[in-house]
Formats: structure tokens, sequence, C-alpha cells
């Protein structure tokens, strides 16, 4: 089993579960994932996207453009920047491991469709996330997540191979989010904690016997920790008041 792939099986309410956390930006995770789906031939395969990702997924591009054109829409344009960064930072990284982003979404998706599973979109809309994450900041945290950033774009650019293999292991994005969680820990509420109940409830309540679903490797804990919690998905949905 390869190191960049956090596989977990069990089963729950007479159904089986597969949970594939992935990093993002590795090739082997994009692989394995699909030889897993292909292997297993499940009846549903849960996705960590959702529709405006999904769509942009498809038609060969980004798999964070559907959001930014939502943001692009919004009018909001410091989160709009900030979304912007963060799609750039995820992009750099490919960069540097030499694949593209949601490879392994993309080939999720190909393997689902040729054993005939139905997939589930089970990730909150990124512009609700982002919005749910940036509206409540006071400006000077805002003001210091920027630095915080730009300071994470050099140590990219000063990355050795050693270093490479080792984000390979990993959601190098979402371990980036975590870590910013310590300076920021409404950030990572947002970010991980809150996405990780949304993904645990839409994976257990997915149709079908046998259900692979395919995640961050940053959210394989929170799910199983998060798994039959209640979840009040319009609290969770509700934008915060600005500070």
């Amino acid at each position: 089993m390869s190191e960049s792939v956090d596989t977990h099986r069990f089963f729950f309410d007479d159904k089986e579960f597969i949970l594939i956390g992935t990093a993002h930006v590795s090739r082997d995770s994009a692989d394995l994932t699909g030889r897993i789906i292909e292997e297993e031939k499940p009846d549903t395969v849960c996705l960590e996207l959702c529709e405006a990702r999904y769509r942009a997924l498809i038609e060969g591009g980004s798999s964070g453009r559907g959001s930014f054109a939502g943001l692009l829409g919004s009018g909001n344009w410091t989160l709009l920047v900030s979304s912007a960064m963060l799609l750039y930072f995820q992009k750099r990284i490919g960069d540097k491991l030499g694949v593209k982003p949601g490879d392994e979404m993309r080939r999720a998706v190909e393997a689902a469709n040729a054993v005939g599973a139905d997939i589930r979109l089970i990730d909150r809309d990124a512009r609700t996330t982002l919005l749910r994450a940036w509206t409540p900041m006071k400006r000077k945290d805002k003001i210091r997540l920027f630095r915080e950033f730009f300071s994470a774009l050099k140590d990219i650019s000063a990355l050795k191979e050693k270093d490479i293999e080792e984000m390979k292991r990993g959601d190098a994005l979402e371990t980036l989010v975590a870590e910013f969680g310590d300076t920021f820990p409404w950030l990572r509420h947002v970010l991980i904690d809150e996405r990780d109940l949304i993904l645990a409830h839409r994976i257990r309540t997915s149709p079908g016997r046998k259900i692979v679903a395919v995640v961050g490797a940053a959210h394989v804990q929170g799910i199983l920790a998060n798994w039959d919690k209640p979840v009040d998905m319009e609290q969770l949905e509700r934008i915060p008041a600005k500070r």
C-alpha cells in the first residue's frame, strides 16, 4: 500500500465503507485511488468536491475555478484575492511535485464511470466555506494571514527533493491549513473541523451497500472521529456576521 494513501475499511448499518485518504498532489494517490475503485466495484463513490469544483474538474480546469468564478460575481474582492492565493499555492505545490492538483479526483471519476458507480459530491460549497472562514476574521488577522501565506510561498521555492518526497505522503495543502490553525483557530475550525462533520455525515448517509469515499488525508481522522455525530447542516451553511 502506498504511503501517500491512508485507507480504512469498516462496516456500519449493513453497509461496507472504504475510506481513502489521499494527497491531493500525489501521482501515487491518483493511481491507487483508481485501482481500488476498479477492484472493489462499489455502488457509490463519494468525492470531496462540491458541484462547482466538480464541474471545473470534468471540464478540464483547476478543481477550484468554479468557486473562484462564484466569488468574482459576489464582488467580495478581498475574499477573491485570498481564494486566488490559495489556488496559486496549490498549483505551486503541484508544479514542484510534477502533478496537477485534483488528479486523484479525476482518476476517481474515471474509475467510478468505468464500473458504473453512482458519484456523490459530499463537500460543502467552496464559496460558503471561504465566506464562513473569511467574513468574521478581524482586519489585523487578515493582514497577518496574507503575510503568513507569502512566507509559505518562499518556503516552497526552497524545497529540496527530500522535502518533496515527504509532502507526497500527506495532503500538503490541508496540512498547511492545519498548521495555520495554530495561529488562526477559526480558520482551521471552518476549513477542517466543520468539513469533517459534513463529510462524515454525507458518506454515512450515501446510498448503496458498498461505498468508497475519496477525501484529503487531512480529513480522515476527523471523519472517523465524527462518524455518527449529529450534524446541523443549516448552521454549517450560515454565513457569520462581520466583526
